[in-house]
């Protein structure tokens, strides 16, 4: 799942509808958001870990263990 797909399950999960709303949840800028949304950028390993271990979501291009060994290690 790439990180435009992950989001938009977040928010609709947390009945989110606001980027502020759902980058405050994540712990990133709104502008983090928007450029993830737009497809400049891609998600750090650590934002990665963090969507992975809260929500469930491997997003892309981490692969599952990579994430595990993440979280194991720093959360």
């Amino acid at each position: 799942m790439d990180i435009i797909e992950a989001l938009d399950e977040i928010r609709m999960e947390a009945k989110i509808s606001d980027q502020r709303d759902l980058a405050k949840l994540l712990g990133v800028s709104q502008g983090t958001i928007s450029n993830y949304l737009k497809g400049k950028s891609e998600p750090t390993k650590k934002l990665a870990a963090e969507i992975y271990h809260k929500y469930g979501f491997r997003c892309e291009p981490f692969t599952g263990l990579a994430l595990v060994k993440y979280i194991e290690k720093h959360l």
